[in-house]
């Protein structure tokens, strides 16, 4: 980039390159970098050729500056050597564009080193694949609120240069902005996916369970006391993990409460009778019981049977959550992670706490959703005249969702588009339909699966993006997750 009059490079600067690091704990790696030059016409007078024979004794070569803070990128630093590129100085009518064996070897080193590694806490830089189709990547945040409605911004993360962008929010609204807001209007537990595309081809990610709008967990009938003296000795969860749940905290002497509520921000969700590993690290450098309790029937009580992680005094503490088949769905129950470094342990969720903490989170339990009935793949449909006069032939490939049990024909007008109306409801599980006769005019044809308990997709438009449902349907939930 260029600077400009608001931000300028200092007096003398012709360019400038930053590189930002990442890591931890002594694994440092460069993640990103950025290069600025001066304006054209500010204080220089770029040459651009594409060599340096048309270069005036007045220019700038721009091509040498650019090379020379490229280097800076790969963590080159100034030489003293006139004819390295490295040399910190160039003058108007100078230019050194030959890159030196030792030039060429040393960014490749770092290049190998940063891109792709990750470190305890940080991924590594990635390489730009020009000729590559995208692979897809996004965040969010927030992620879930106790409450009604929330808004939530979505951020494209995806790499290899994506120039289009399609989202789905799992409440029927798309989007084809890069970095899209959206706003949930009603409690759920939403999917979210993102197609990115550019010339070389697309990528489709999806995450399950991404966003969710709760009320909050029934509040507990009774709640932990803490001795006089039990914020003391570095105690308390310092980690719980729990399906998607992986939270860092402080103990109860490094600035966190004695009894922490994280129930509105901190989420996951389970199936029912499902195994899920469970695991707390206490801080130390003191052993530590922990009992872990969730509130299956979201009655505010915790239950002898509701214990789910009894674990003897330690730093780490693991174990197997298994979830009940018939518990409270779709609500915020109240998840109790208690840590104690008492002698005589934990007997209760309302525990005395003598050297310890608490903190509380939130889990959901939903029902699986049957096998979706996918989408007929792109630009399988193939008509053709029926030996009868006025009548067509069609034929599809087969869907690729594993729970397609039939199959529905939609028509409508061209140029009234999506205006369709279902033709048919049943091919009887076959992926054609013979002897269709069509209305007047210039038609469409469009073929959705069907599950016992919904539609699939109409397919997707030009810009990626769903087709409506027909203006009559054959079924009235429709499901569009994509195969995988």
């Amino acid at each position: 980039a260029f600077d400009n009059n608001a931000d300028p490079l200092p007096g003398g600067v012709l360019g400038r390159a930053t590189s930002f690091y990442t890591g931890c704990a002594g694994e440092w790696h460069v993640q990103g970098l950025d290069i600025r030059f001066r304006r054209d016409g500010i204080g220089v007078n770029w040459y651009f050729g594409a060599n340096t024979a048309g270069q005036m004794p007045s220019e700038h070569d721009f091509m040498t500056v650019a090379a020379h803070e490229v280097g800076h990128t790969v963590q080159h630093g100034h030489i003293n050597d006139t004819n390295d590129m490295m040399f910190w100085s160039i003058s108007n009518g100078q230019n050194q564009r030959t890159l030196s064996t030792a030039n060429i070897d040393g960014g490749m080193d770092i290049v190998t080193y940063s891109v792709g590694r990750t470190s305890a806490c940080a991924s590594g830089m990635r390489s730009f694949n020009c000729n590559s189709a995208p692979t897809a990547r996004f965040s969010a945040f927030p992620q879930g609120v106790c409450g009604t409605s929330l808004t939530t911004d979505f951020t494209d993360l995806s790499y290899d240069g994506p120039t289009t962008w399609s989202w789905t929010f799992g409440d029927a609204a798309v989007s084809s902005a890069r970095n899209p807001s959206h706003s949930y209007t009603s409690a759920g537990i939403y999917d979210v996916s993102l197609n990115a595309s550019n010339t070389n081809g697309s990528d489709l990610v999806s995450a399950d369970n991404f966003i969710i709008v709760t009320s909050a967990p029934t509040t507990a009938t009774c709640n932990p006391t803490f001795a006089d003296y039990s914020a003391c000795c570095n105690v308390g969860p310092v980690k719980v993990t729990l399906n998607t749940i992986d939270h860092s905290t402080q103990t109860n002497t490094q600035g966190d409460a004695q009894h922490e509520d994280f129930t509105c921000s901190q989420f996951t969700v389970l199936e029912p009778s499902m195994s899920y590993p469970i695991s707390v690290t206490s801080g130390g450098p003191n052993d530590e019981v922990v009992r872990v309790y969730i509130d299956w029937d979201n009655n505010g009580t915790f239950a002898a049977s509701e214990l789910v992680l009894d674990s003897p005094a330690g730093l780490a503490h693991s174990g197997t959550v298994i979830v009940p088949a018939s518990p409270v769905l779709d609500t915020a129950l109240r998840m109790r992670v208690l840590g104690d470094f008492a002698p005589a342990g934990i007997s209760s969720p309302c525990e005395n706490i003598e050297f310890g903490q608490v903190e509380d989170y939130s889990v959901l339990v939903k029902q699986p959703l049957a096998a979706s009935p996918g989408r007929v793949p792109d630009n399988s449909l193939r008509l053709s005249r029926n030996v009868m006069p006025g009548q067509l032939d069609l034929i599809w490939d087969a869907s690729c969702g594993a729970g397609v049990s039939d199959y529905s024909v939609h028509e409508g007008a061209i140029g009234s588009w999506y205006s369709h109306t279902f033709n048919t409801c049943t091919t009887v599980t076959a992926t054609s339909l013979n002897g269709l006769t069509p209305q007047a005019g210039s038609r469409y044809f469009l073929v959705v699966p069907l599950s016992a308990t919904a539609e699939g997709s109409y397919g997707v438009d030009s810009g990626g993006l769903e087709r409506p449902v027909s203006t009559a349907v054959c079924i009235a939930t429709q499901d569009t997750t994509t195969c995988p």
